[in-house]
């Protein structure tokens, strides 16, 4: 992402799987460290897992730091949440968060 600011040290951050492992993101769940702006993106965990992400969540756990590692999964939901006019990687780490919830059930 290129609005985003990273180090050797965030190597270490913390990675939240989806989905049996389809997308990696480094999460960041010290942010209450840090002042957190509106803008942020906010993730929602279990265990390891993304449950929920988005800027407008109100119960959270951690913040996206931007650093992600994808599989071609990711890419197929985000064609899919374009034709719905909704096109951010949330969208799609949102999708594939659905999926794997049903998934467990």
């Amino acid at each position: 992402m290129s609005d985003h600011i990273s180090s050797q040290n965030s190597q270490g951050a913390s990675a939240t799987v989806t989905r049996r492992g389809e997308v990696i993101l480094a999460v960041d769940h010290m942010w209450i460290v840090f002042l957190t702006s509106n803008d942020a993106t906010k993730v929602k965990c279990e265990a390891d897992h993304i449950v929920d992400i988005g800027k407008d969540l109100a119960r959270y756990d951690a913040l996206d730091t931007g650093m992600f590692l994808c599989s071609p999964a990711l890419f197929d939901r985000l064609e899919s949440a374009k034709r719905r006019r909704s096109c951010s990687l949330s969208d799609g780490m949102r999708q594939l968060a659905r999926e794997a919830e049903t998934e467990s059930l």
